[in-house]
């Protein structure tokens, strides 16, 4: 055998592991590519005993050793670089799962099913702890800590929303987005676990966004946020003197979809049957009249409640709320066009509609949509962190920290995003239905995203692996605001003696008769 080769230096490995092209190979057609070089006997003089070749699997990678029988000819094949003691194909596979927003039972299945060797669930969560959350943590705050500082003394205005992370009123976790509102860039998240809200799952939306606000006014100049209408939010806003110099204002989709379903229900039954038709005429205009108002809460209320006047076909009128002569901005209407009926002034249905759209807490509130804002935006969100965290799995508080900060990493790097084109340049829509309208749309499509972080995720968590020191399976302590050091689970109480519940079972069953 010739001299051993020098290692490769530490950056060739690295990018040659994460950047280099990879392919699915048959364990066989390996070994016979190795028999084709190294023959099916032994190469010694009056030896020519027949090689035997072994294969070893360790998680993703193999290793294929060859001899005689009495230990001629020794050779070795190794299908994957080594990473201070670890296939590199492992390291990439965990954090690979992890980066993509898969799972890791689902990517073992689809592995199990096509015959691919897969790393252990262990080795997945050893690498996720060890490497992937961390260098994804400080990946993630240095792109906060640039954004923020890229502000300056310029005012923001803040968008913010909760998100829990199960259906139905027993989450576990609540992340508390804050984005920029024009920049439309997400900011920051807090993450409340429901021990942290005294095992009240209700109350953690509003501890998010404390925590939140406290963290981004301590480093921008915030003027201004924008929430739906969470009552405790809302009050916290108007009673703590901490925010006086910080105006809120509600979403204005939120308004418009709470004041649709109070006129839904309002027309159910009997006469106010009519005011169907003209649910979606209100909505559009509880639009328009915060879009116009231009700050104006007067202005705002007269011209939303003009739509008295308009359902019943007066266009013009002496006095609206604001004490000044009134009318409808729409232009001169068509009788043939019109497809709803006028309703009758001072009918049923008129006098119902008016009672709901002049009641004393929806008047309060109105106020809060005169800047016209909506956090369209933070939907979207919501619906890309479904990608990295699904509400149907269950994750550790470190694991759904990861996957929030992944989907704010996602979500910033493609914001800026352009309309895609054809080849001749003609700008390119999607077809899509609503069922809430009725209608079909066209949406522009976005570019498709190119995830151009990767790479530097994937040098990270590698010179991560190099850079720390023991094992894999060493034990990493809590961090200390990880919400088990408040109480082991979720429920707080302690744990029962399974055989005692075993127990307790079987004596129901027993009971019975």
């Amino acid at each position: 055998m010739g001299p051993e080769k020098p290692p490769r230096p530490l950056a060739d490995l690295i990018s040659s592991c994460v950047d280099g092209t990879k392919g699915v190979v048959w364990v066989d057609r390996i070994i016979d590519l190795l028999k084709s070089i190294h023959g099916d006997s032994c190469p010694e003089r009056d030896c020519h005993r027949q090689l035997v070749y072994r294969t070893r699997f360790i998680g993703t990678g193999f290793v294929i050793s060859w001899s005689c029988s009495l230990n001629h000819k020794n050779g070795k094949w190794q299908s994957q670089p080594i990473v201070k003691k670890m296939f590199a194909g492992n390291l990439l596979i965990a954090a690979g799962i992890v980066l993509s927003g898969n799972g890791y039972l689902k990517t073992e299945h689809f592995f199990n099913t096509i015959g691919l060797a897969c790393i252990s669930k262990d080795t997945f969560y050893r690498v996720q702890r060890l490497y992937v959350s961390p260098v994804v943590e400080d990946y993630w705050k240095e792109m906060q800590d640039g954004i923020l500082s890229s502000y300056g003394s310029s005012p923001v205005v803040l968008a913010g929303d909760g998100r829990s992370d199960s259906p139905g009123h027993s989450a576990q976790y609540c992340s508390y987005v804050f984005t920029d509102e024009q920049e439309k860039k997400v900011l920051h998240v807090e993450v409340v676990d429901v021990r942290e809200a005294g095992g009240k799952s209700l109350n953690m939306e509003k501890i998010g966004f404390e925590r939140g606000m406290e963290y981004l006014t301590e480093r921008i100049k915030v003027v201004e946020v924008v929430t739906d209408a969470h009552p405790q939010i809302t009050a916290g806003m108007k009673n703590s003197p901490k925010y006086t110099d910080v105006e809120q204002q509600h979403d204005v989709w939120h308004g418009a979809k709470n004041l649709v379903k109070k006129i839904r229900s309002i027309s159910q039954t009997g006469d106010n049957r009519a005011l169907q038709c003209w649910i979606p005429s209100i909505k559009t205009h509880f639009w328009f009249s915060s879009k116009m108002c231009e700050g104006d809460e007067q202005v705002l209320k007269a011209a939303f409640l003009g739509v008295l006047n308009h359902v019943v076909d007066e266009h013009t009128w002496v006095f609206g709320t604001d004490g000044r002569p009134g009318q409808c901005s729409h232009e001169a209407l068509d009788a043939e066009e019109r497809d709803k009926r006028w309703l009758e002034k001072g009918s049923v249905a008129h006098k119902a509609l008016a009672a709901e759209l002049t009641k004393r807490r929806f008047l309060q509130r109105l106020p809060y949509y005169r800047n016209f804002r909506h956090t369209g935006m933070l939907e979207n969100f919501n619906n890309l962190i479904l990608m990295y965290a699904p509400k149907r799995h269950s994750y550790s508080y470190r694991g759904f920290k990861l996957r929030n900060h992944l989907a704010m990493i996602d979500h910033n790097s493609h914001v800026t995003r352009e309309q895609s084109t054809t080849a001749a340049g003609k700008p390119q829509y999607a077809c899509r239905y609503s069922k809430n309208s009725g209608r079909f749309s066209a949406v522009p499509l976005k570019e498709k995203k190119k995830y151009s972080y990767m790479p530097e995720l994937m040098t990270r968590i590698f010179k991560k692996r190099m850079a720390t020191e023991g094992s894999l399976e060493q034990h990493v302590s809590l961090s200390e605001d990880d919400p088990k050091r408040i109480h082991p689970r979720i429920c707080m109480l302690p744990k029962p003696n399974t055989d005692d519940l075993v127990k307790m079972q079987k004596s129901r069953f027993e009971g019975r008769t």
